[in-house]
Order: C-alpha cells, then sequence, then structure tokens
C-alpha cells in the first residue's frame, strides 16, 4: 500500500474483524485479506486431512472474514487498485476449487 495505495480513506475507523476494537481502514482491509488466504488454507488442509480437526478454527476465520468482507465493501473508499483487490476477494472466505 506504500508503492500503491488502495484506499483513499486509510485512517478512517470501523469494526475490525479479528480485534474487538475498531481499526483503521487499513488495518480492517488488511485482516480481511489475510483471513481470506487462512479460509482458503484452512479449508484446503481440512478437505485433505480431516484428522487435523481444522472445521473450528476454519469456521471462526470464515465468520471474521465475513464481517471483514461487510464492513470493506460498506465503507472502503477504493482507489482503481483498491476496487481490484476487493473484486478479487471471494464471497464466502471459499474459493471455487479450494
Amino acid at each position: 500500500m506504500a508503492f500503491d495505495p488502495v484506499l483513499t480513506n486509510p485512517m478512517e475507523i470501523h469494526q475490525a474483524p479479528i480485534r474487538p476494537d475498531p481499526r483503521p481502514m487499513f488495518q480492517v482491509l488488511h485482516g480481511t485479506f489475510v483471513l481470506a488466504r487462512n479460509c482458503r488454507v484452512h479449508g484446503r488442509l481440512q478437505d485433505r486431512f480431516p484428522e487435523l480437526g481444522l472445521s473450528t478454527q476454519l469456521e471462526k476465520f470464515r465468520e471474521q472474514y465475513g464481517r471483514g468482507l461487510q464492513v470493506t465493501r460498506e465503507f472502503m473508499k477504493s482507489t482503481v487498485m483498491g476496487s481490484l483487490l476487493l473484486q478479487s476477494l471471494p464471497e464466502t472466505g471459499v474459493e471455487a476449487g479450494a
């Protein structure tokens, strides 16, 4: 984000998907992006190795991701690159073919 800003409102405060306290929008976006990857990795691991028992953590990540996605879609003021980034995030934290 330092070289290619994705937000025009990076310091605007909103509810964060992971932490209980409100955070700046750039942190909300970052947390949501990371949660998308957590959902993808944990989903693949759960599918391949169900004995690891990751379903509870996966559901928690998906809930957090859903909250973050809702906040970013409602309040994020995107640059062109930010819009592309937001569009690349899956709807539910589950990517097709994961």
